[in-house]
């Protein structure tokens, strides 16, 4: 059962004319945890998306007013993955992992191993273009298992990617990924390593239910590594390529001491900077296939929309990016794309509060940025470009990079 604050705000009908409104033109849809298996309502939509475009046969949409000018894809919810001892249609009797294992490569219309026919695993590729793995519905509510590693090779040799939401944090499945990515670089052609998002930053901040403000002022001692990091090197590119940058003497210090002021407006006693570092050495060390979604500000935020203190976050996963990038052709863009975790943006959490904001806002969180730096500034005129960020990088955060990977 779907939280009230959000009951009736989430039909697909209502997603696509609040993303006709911000002129989204893609958009990658979840399978919602409420529905569990069944996965029907949301192959309808994405198969509705695909009719308008031309592109397959269906039903679903026919007779209404829906304006499908937004193209759709669907990623896939693994479930029904923890031993019970009762049979799961289509299983005999779900005991092992590897029975569980098969029985969710099955729903998920893997031709390499269960062998659909070929109409079948065609109109499975044209709805989906990935998987879900939530740690909570895996064996032992982990990643480290048979279940997990089946999924994974069997994914990215079928054209999936993995996108992982671990809700309590990601920390503690660190050592997990690290070795289903380790697996991927030994076992798979590098065309056919798995490809992970991992979403929502991680969940750096816990409680993640979203619109959570921080009691009481909070100063800290020192900055965190990622911090002093983005500090330094900006400070170091300050002093070194001035006329690069396009600054004055007066621009880039105001510039400086208003990054050092957001990285300190960053901090919260709530937020795990361990995790956090995990999350940008994950994008370091493997820069072919981890990919970070930016979505669901209002949860990692101790700030209602615009959610400034987010900023500095994204700067260093921005940093993360290109430092990892060196001249790789194939990872030519950055691995960072942005989310909205609709519905729950629109209520600012699982309860209506004060981090609430519009779609059609949440899409232009940008420009949001700019506005807000330039209020901060003042005559300097510090801008996102000041920091590093260009109109590229923008564009691909905002569509590039999501419409590169989930390509179908």
């Amino acid at each position: 059962e779907p939280p009230s604050a959000v009951k009736q705000l989430a039909t697909a009908e209502q997603y696509l004319q609040v993303a006709h409104a911000a002129g989204v033109a893609d958009a990658l849809l979840v399978q919602p945890a409420n529905y569990g298996r069944d996965h029907a309502y949301l192959e309808r939509v994405v198969e509705g998306s695909l009719i308008a475009r031309g592109r397959d046969q269906g039903d679903y949409g026919a007779g209404t007013d829906i304006a499908w000018t937004t193209r759709l894809c669907a990623m896939y919810l693994a479930t029904d993955l923890t031993p019970t001892g009762e049979a799961v249609p289509g299983v005999e009797a779900v005991m092992t992992e590897e029975a569980l294992a098969e029985h969710a490569c099955r729903e998920m219309g893997l031709k390499s191993v269960v062998g659909l026919s070929e109409e079948s695993g065609e109109r499975r590729h044209a709805v989906y273009r990935g998987v879900r793995f939530n740690p909570a519905l895996f064996p032992g509510q982990s990643l480290d298992n048979h279940v997990a590693e089946r999924l994974w090779s069997t994914a990215g040799e079928s054209g999936l990617v993995v996108g992982v939401m671990a809700f309590t944090g990601l920390k503690q499945h660190v050592p997990a990924i690290r070795k289903l990515l380790d697996a991927s670089a030994a076992t798979q052609a590098r065309t056919k390593k798995t490809k992970l998002v991992i979403d929502h930053f991680g969940f750096f901040r816990q409680p993640a239910t979203g619109g959570v403000i921080d009691e009481g002022g909070h100063e800290a001692s020192e900055l965190p590594s990622w911090g002093r990091s983005l500090v330094d090197g900006f400070d170091r590119r300050r002093t070194l390529e001035p006329a690069e940058a396009g600054w004055d003497e007066e621009h880039g210090r105001v510039s400086a001491a208003l990054l050092r002021a957001l990285v300190g407006r960053a901090l919260s006693p709530r937020n795990d900077e361990e995790c956090f570092a995990m999350l940008l050495d994950l994008v370091r060390d493997y820069p072919e296939q981890v990919y970070v979604k930016l979505s669901a500000f209002f949860r990692v935020s101790k700030e209602p929309f615009p959610h400034l203190d987010v900023l500095p976050r994204v700067l260093a996963l921005l940093d993360a990016t290109k430092s990892s990038r060196g001249g790789n052709s194939s990872s030519s863009k950055i691995r960072l794309m942005w989310g909205s975790d609709f519905p729950f943006v629109l209520a600012g959490g699982h309860e209506q509060n004060s981090f609430a904001v519009s779609y059609k806002d949440a899409v232009n969180i940008f420009g949001a940025w700019q506005r807000e730096l330039q209020a901060l500034s003042g005559a300097s005129g510090v801008t996102l470009r000041s920091f590093g960020v260009t109109d590229d990088d923008i564009r691909d955060i905002m569509g590039g990079t999501a419409r590169a990977l989930f390509a179908g």
